[in-house]
């Protein structure tokens, strides 16, 4: 939640659809339609950061960033959140089956993609 307020107060620059997104996340947990159990989101988050670790890459002070735990950035967790935690009230069904991410390079979106295929079609 921290990351949705950051970016819907203005403390965190995003661009419009960022915005867009954060508001209709707040509004969907506020909507009775939409049932929200951050469950499955965390059990993902928990996995991808207790049994994945970087092949490639370093941090902004040219650490190496190989085989170290991959940590998830707010902004993929959000994603997560968002894509696995609400359902139709009163039933097991998603409210998202599919998601296209568009994220700019070197972000972290291929690295996450590539250990779990298929993973975004819920």
């Amino acid at each position: 939640m921290e990351y949705v307020d950051s970016i819907l107060k203005g403390r965190k620059i995003a661009c419009p659809e960022l915005v867009q997104a954060c508001r209709r996340f707040k509004q969907d947990l506020e909507n009775p339609a939409w049932d929200f159990n951050p469950r499955d989101a965390e059990f993902v988050i928990r996995i991808i950061e207790t049994t994945f670790v970087h092949q490639q890459g370093e941090r902004l002070d040219g650490t190496p960033l190989r085989g170290q735990p991959f940590l998830l950035e707010p902004f993929h967790k959000f994603i997560v959140y968002n894509l696995l935690g609400f359902f139709l009230a009163g039933t097991k069904e998603r409210r998202y089956k599919e998601a296209l991410i568009y994220i700019p390079r070197k972000n972290i979106k291929t690295s996450l993609l590539r250990r779990w295929p298929g993973a975004w079609r819920c």
